[in-house]
């Protein structure tokens, strides 16, 4: 049976041990595998338990349950997200880290979420309105990204909805509507902030949302006055206002929400006094601000009433009057300034113990400052700089140690020179949520250090920076900055390291930026740059520079050839994942000073430059992915330290240049996807420093060469798959003592295993499929413990499989398909193992039992295609991790056995081709993961369980052809919504067609994913896929579909005893692609919306008692290229249209009654025009009747005139003497002539 297998190699991860991998463990892996970078994740891991997985929590029974990766460092999108395996999820938090793309609508399908949180990421395009579908859904949170609006009319109402975060987003319009159409009781916070909704904040919003307790409409454009309405919101405990566009007074009803705690409505335009019943009825208040207002009147004296009042902010308004005596003792930020206060400071105001900013600035006071306010007033200007940056931060906890009662050079992250001052600020990973606008003040002249890598900082990068001017390194790497790269930064003349990468910045004004010759690092990678290269950077010369990183960006055009002459001392030069094209410039050959050179995934063009070679000091060449073409410089041989080089995926053209051998330091050569030929160089050999050695998908050929092995005593990785490589596997081999990962698959090798390949203890990988291996499989392979993945498929090894194959203990894949092992599955007696080994599988003691079966941790095992025979071993149902088992094409006989073990893992269970018997087998119910279930081409017999659509929910492929299956189609079949290709061809089903077909959902979408057949086995070091195959009647022919992509959706349910007419409902599955329903007792028409089914390739209706026309809208069906309507009742003509006319064979239309045109050579009349069913009903009534007509008359004749001869002798004696005188007339008559 045909397979692809993927085998990928990380060249910086270790080895772990596998463990048990499951459906979830399996999505969760495909999901990391589309990340960036994703390190924090390195326990997710199939040698771990998925238990001790980061972020991973499961409930009693082991699913996952909870999925909470918040601040983790995460980059890539959430397409590969979903799976159906994670059905148990309750819990999704991914908040604060660098997620892109959009939200699949996907995600709504995981129906028992509770909690949804994908804040603080990057996630762009509409909010998807299915996951208002959600029906558990209780907190969903998807704030701080750039999401646009939904689809609003198809918004649905969330009444378990009970948290809604959308702030920080690109949302506009009017309030959502979606929240106003449905009484929301449950409904507690509610944060809209940091879009850009307009128009009045809605009347009604009371009455939608009664139990609101937090409500966030800040920095948006509401306008208008606020309705007294919004006072029945007396749950209410945060309300933010500010930042809109709102008018008028605060309304009295306010004073009713006294559960208020916090209260923001600055920057407005209301006006007007402060109601004072919001002073004895806000008895819980901390936090009030209403700067920037035109609010006018004195300050209450009731405002001491506010006991916990721990901010007030009045400033930017209108007061006047005198400040009052008490303000309350809990203050802790008191900002009057900007008002027309008079007056003088009572004494009391200076009791105030917790202080850390008074601003008063900007009024009319007058008098003395009491004394007790100049000991506050003593905290440096340093402190109030910082202080008030961190006032503008949200849950900066990690600052707590910033207040006056602590020495400013004791604050977190904050370091002091000798005289004092604030030197360095260095506060990475510090979990840090606001913007920089505040950060920047005249006091931190000494500021040296300002490192802010990997926080959430949001916003534009303030052009003050640049007046920090004793700054040396300024770090704001990871962070979420937006907006243009300040020209101003380059005029910080100390400036040494300025590190701005993976932000969302854009292009600076480079006419105004100036030459910094002072910079000797400089990374801008993973923005949104773009252009050709940055022209500051060559517009100067500047020998100080030593490390320059432009990578990830969208930077296009060709390198500059006066790089070497403007930054002649650079060591490491990263301009990878961008759009550059053309050639490498040969001058970079003069950067002598270079150590690594990263030019990898451009479009670079025009081969390796031979100059490379004279770079004396290079350790890392990267130039994969790209298309340089060209053939491999022999010159590379002089980088005598170099370490890593990578030349693949370039279109390279060429042998391997024996020099390469020179590259004595070298650690890792990979070579692959190229075009090289010839064989491989007996100089390599004198690489042994080498780790790794990848060269597959090339044209080499020849022998590896003999020393290799001995030479390469480091080796732990070997592939040279899908090449032309000849000649047997040395036993040499087996000197490769630290080899992790062999991977020969893909060539042609000829000739037996090597015996020594026992001795290769680090062994976990050996793979080499694809071959022509003969001989047997050596018993000393049962040494290598270490194996993980075993896989010598599609060869030519014959025999017995060793029973010593049960000591791999370790094995997670075994594949031996397509040989011709034989015999039967071998058995072991556990009395006659070791005792640690009976240990092991203490449930078996004292029985006899497969091999295969001590294999405990496996999760592939393909035996197909062997010749394999006996009945099938039951012990393999107890191996609990299986996830795909296939059988198929031996001669395995008998009954399918059962088994009481609840394998929840297995996917795909292949037994056809086989001689198995009995009824369908019991056994799949415990397979509720099933994915794939093949038993076609048995001789299994009797009706299809009805509990297969409840037991297998996740059937994406069910093909039960050519058995003895008899009875009706049941409609429990329908409940599969999984359900891709349905194959009951060539059995002994009767009764109708299901209309229930209607319910296969899958079959209903024209764009899907197909399928999920994957097997994604993945340890630290390597992930294996497989694709399964499947072999169906496919346009009029048996075909073999392999891998992810290749399954067609269809239902075939040909070679049957069905009858009754083809259900019109059929025609709603819109994505199917076969159709085959011949060889039956199908009667009435076609229906008439089969051009519905836009994606229909082939269709075979022939051999039933079909009648009518065939419908005008077969002519809809573009991708049509098999049909065949022959051996039916159908009459008319046959319809045209562009894909039909290629239809032109004749005998997929014959045999029927009446069918006339192209490509018939019957013409058609007036009359056998197309017309619709009931008229084509109509007319072949009218035939029918004068067939009926003919056949009466000529029976009713026969039996009247020869009823008359048997009855009555006077007739019978004159029709017979009639006829003796008719018969002597003519011999008369005869004999005259």
């Amino acid at each position: 049976m045909a397979r692809q297998k993927l085998f990928y190699i990380s060249i910086f991860l270790l080895v772990c041990t596998s463990k048990a991998i499951n459906p979830e463990v399996e999505a969760l892996l495909r999901w990391k595998s589309t990340l960036i970078g994703a390190n924090t994740l390195s326990s997710w891991s199939i040698a771990n338990s998925m238990y001790s997985w980061l972020g991973i929590t499961c409930d009693s029974a082991g699913y996952v349950t909870k999925l909470q990766l918040p601040n983790k460092g995460l980059n890539g999108t959430l397409h590969a997200f979903y799976s159906a395996a994670l059905q148990n999820l309750t819990v999704l938090e991914l908040y604060n880290n660098d997620l892109v793309g959009v939200i699949p609508a996907n995600i709504s399908l995981l129906l028992n979420l509770t909690i949804l949180d994908l804040s603080n990421n990057n996630l762009a395009g509409a909010i998807p309105y299915q996951l208002s579908n959600l029906p558990n859904i209780i907190e969903l949170y998807l704030g701080s990204n750039h999401l646009t609006n939904s689809d609003s009319a198809k918004f649905r109402p969330m009444s378990t909805l009970e948290v809604l975060q959308l702030y920080d987003n690109n949302l506009n319009g009017t309030f959502p509507q979606f929240i106003l159409n449905r009484t929301s009781v449950k409904m507690a916070i509610l944060d809209l902030s940091g879009n850009a909704f307009s128009g009045s904040i809605p009347e009604n919003l009371s009455d939608m949302v009664p139990n609101l307790e937090r409500l966030d409409l800040s920095s948006n454009m509401f306008s208008g006055v606020i309705l007294q309405l919004l006072g029945n919101l007396t749950d209410l405990s945060t309300m933010e206002l500010n930042s809109n566009l709102l008018s008028g007074s605060l309304p009295l009803s306010f004073s009713r929400m006294n559960k208020m705690n916090f209260f923001e409505a600055g920057s407005n335009n209301l006006n007007g006094n402060i109601p004072l019943e919001f002073f004895s009825n806000w008895t819980e208040l901390f936090y009030f601000n209403i700067s920037h207002n035109i609010f006018s009147g004195s300050i209450p004296q009731e405002i001491s009433m506010w006991k916990s009042l721990e901010y007030l902010s009045l400033s930017s308004n209108r007061f006047n009057g005198t400040i009052p005596k008490e303000l309350g003792s809990q203050l802790f930020v008191v900002d009057l300034s900007n008002n027309y206060l008079t007056g003088l400071l009572q004494l009391e105001f200076g009791n105030l113990s917790g202080l850390d900013l008074l601003d008063l600035s900007t009024n009319q006071l007058e008098g003395e400052i009491p004394a007790s306010l100049w000991f506050r007033s003593a905290i440096s200007p340093e402190a109030e700089a910082l202080l008030r940056w961190k006032s503008t931060l949200i849950g900066a906890n990690l600052l707590s140690s910033w207040s006056i009662s602590i020495p400013t050079c004791s604050w977190f992250g904050v370091s002091c020179d000798a005289s004092g001052h604030v030197a360095g600020l260095h506060l990475p990973k510090s979990r840090l949520h606001g913007t920089l606008h505040a950060l920047y003040s005249a006091a931190l002249q000494n500021l040296t250090v300002l490192d802010l890598f990997d926080n959430d900082l949001v916003g534009v990068i303030p052009a003050n920076i640049s007046l920090f001017l004793t700054l040396t390194i300024l770090d704001l790497s990871y962070n979420n900055l937006v907006g243009v790269i300040p020209y101003q930064l380059s005029k910080l003349p100390m400036i040494a390291e300025l590190d701005l990468g993976n932000n969302h910045l854009t292009n600076p004004e480079y006419t105004n930026f100036l030459p910094m010759s002072s910079l000797k690092l400089l990374f801008l990678a993973n923005n949104d740059l773009s252009g050709t290269f940055p022209q500051f950077i060559i517009n100067c010369t500047n020998t100080r520079m030593r490390s320059l990183d432009l990578s990830g960006n969208t930077f296009s055009g060709p390198l500059p050839d006066s790089l070497s002459e403007m930054v002649p001392r650079l060591r490491y030069l990263n301009v990878s994942f961008n759009g550059f094209s053309g050639p490498i410039p040969r001058s970079l050959s003069r950067l002598r000073k270079l150590k690594g050179l990263y030019l990898n995934s451009n479009n670079l063009t025009g081969g390796i430059p031979e100059e490379l070679g004279i770079i004396n000091g290079l350790r890392v060449l990267i130039l994969y992915n790209n298309s340089l073409g060209g053939s491999i410089p022999a010159s590379l041989g002089q980088l005598q330290w170099l370490e890593r080089l990578n030349v693949g995926n370039n279109g390279l053209i060429s042998t391997l240049p024996p020099e390469l051998g020179n590259l004595t330091s070298l650690e890792y050569m990979l070579l692959e996807g190229n075009h090289l030929f010839g064989s491989l160089p007996p100089s390599f050999a004198r690489m042994h420093q080498l780790h790794y050695f990848g060269i597959r998908n090339n044209r080499i050929s020849g022998t590896i060469p003999r020393e290799m092995f001995t030479n390469w005593t480091k080796l732990e990785s070997f592939d040279v798959s899908n090449n032309w490589l000849t000649g047997s596997i040395p036993p040499q081999i087996s000197k490769w003592k630290e080899l992790v990962y062999l991977a020969l698959y893909g060539n042609n090798f000829i000739g037996p295993l090597p015996l020594g390949m026992g001795s290769m203890s680090n062994l976990q990988l050996l793979s080499l499929y694809r071959n022509h291996i003969t001989g047997t499989i050596p018993s000393d392979i049962g040494n290598v413990t270490t194996l993980k993945f075993l896989d010598i498929s599609s060869n030519h090894l014959e025999g017995e499989l060793p029973a010593a194959i049960s000591l791999l203990v370790n094995l997670v894949v075994l594949d031996l398909s397509g040989n011709k092992l034989t015999g039967l599955i071998p058995n072991l007696d556990s009395r006659q193992l070791p005792v640690f080994k009976v240990a092991e599988n203490s449930s078996f003691l004292g029985e006899s039992f497969s091999a295969l079966c001590q294999l405990t941790l496996l999760q592939m095992l393909g035996l197909s295609n062997n010749q394999f025979f006996g009945e099938f071993p039951d012990c393999l149902w107890k191996l609990k991790d299986l996830q795909s088992l296939d059988l198929s094409s031996n001669a395995f006989s008998g009954e399918v056995p059962t088994s009481t073990y609840n394998n929840t893992l297995l996917r795909l269970l292949q037994l056809s081709n086989n001689k198995l018997s009995g009824c369908f087998p019991a056994v799949v119910k415990n397979f509720k993961s099933l994915v794939i279930l093949d038993l076609g081409n048995n001789k299994i017999s009797g009706a299809i369980p009805p509990w297969i659509g409840e037991r297998n929910p996740l059937l994406g492929i069910l093909r039960l052809r050519s058995n003895m299956f008899c009875g009706s189609i049941p409609w429990q079949l329908s409940q599969l919504s999984h359900l891709q290709l349905l194959d009951l061809a060539e059995n002994n089903f009767v009764s109708t067609v299901p209309e229930s077909f209607v319910n296969f959902s899958l079959m209903k979408q024209t764009s899907m994913t197909k399928p999920v057949l994957t097997i994604n086995l993945q340890s630290t070091i390597f992930r294996y896929n497989y694709n399964s195959s499947m072999e169906i009647t496919w346009k009029g022919r048996k075909h073999t579909f392999q891998g992810r992509d290749a399954f067609v959706t269809g239902i075939d349910i040909s070679s049957n005893s069905l009858s009754g007419e083809i259900p019109s409902e059929l025609t709603n599955l819109r994505g199917i692609q076969l159709l085959n329903m011949s060889r039956n007792y199908l009667s009435g028409y076609i229906p008439k919306d089969i051009g519905n089914i836009k994606l229909l390739e082939s269709l075979d209706l022939s051999w039933n008692k079909l009648s009518g026309h065939i419908p005008p809208t077969i002519s809809n069906l573009m991708f049509l290229n098999t049909v065949n309507l022959s051996n039916n009742l159908l009459s008319g003509e046959i319809p045209t249209g562009s894909q039909l006319q290629t239809l032109n064979d004749p005998s997929i239309y014959s045999n029927n009654l009446g069918l006339c045109g192209p490509p018939l050579s019957i013409a058609c009349t007036n009359n056998s025009s197309i017309a619709t069913p009931v008229d084509g009903a109509k007319e072949h009534n009218k035939d029918l009747w004068l067939y009926y007509s003919v056949i009466t008359g000529v029976v009713f004749g026969f039996w009247v005139w020869f009823g008359a001869l048997f009855f009555w002798k006077i007739w019978r004696v004159a029709f017979f003497s009639c006829v003796d005188a008719l018969h002597q007339k003519l011999m008369q008559k005869m004999k005259s002539t």
